[in-house]
């Protein structure tokens, strides 16, 4: 294992120059990269809406993604326009984490299905 070159790929986006040829395809590098953008937000706001903490963190962790993109993803790929989009598409991906597990927790129960 390569720990360096592993951590290295954090500092750049998934649709850009960096990407370890662990998945195969760009399409498939995406959707890994999307669903870890929610799971990072699903897990953050398991503590916000079932262990009361402050919204706050939800925030934070939105601003340390903003904070990555301008800081890492942008400037390594040379602020393209498919990098922007990606870079939106995370910070899209955070609130879609918050908000499937605030629906999983407010939507009906339908006791019906038991």
């Amino acid at each position: 294992m390569d720990f360096t070159g592993d951590f290295g790929s954090l500092l750049h986006s998934s649709l850009s120059c960096a990407g370890e040829d662990i998945v195969t395809s760009r399409f498939m590098y995406f959707w890994a990269d999307t669903f870890a953008h929610i799971g990072l937000a699903t897990i953050v706001s398991a503590f916000v809406l079932l262990r009361d903490w402050s919204l706050a963190w939800l925030w934070i962790g939105f601003c340390l993604i903003v904070l990555k993109e301008l800081a890492a993803d942008l400037p390594n790929a040379g602020w393209t326009t498919l990098v922007w989009l990606d870079s939106v598409w995370d910070l899209v991906s955070w609130f879609v984490g918050f908000f499937a597990l605030w629906w999983a927790m407010v939507s009906p129960v339908n006791d019906s299905d038991q």
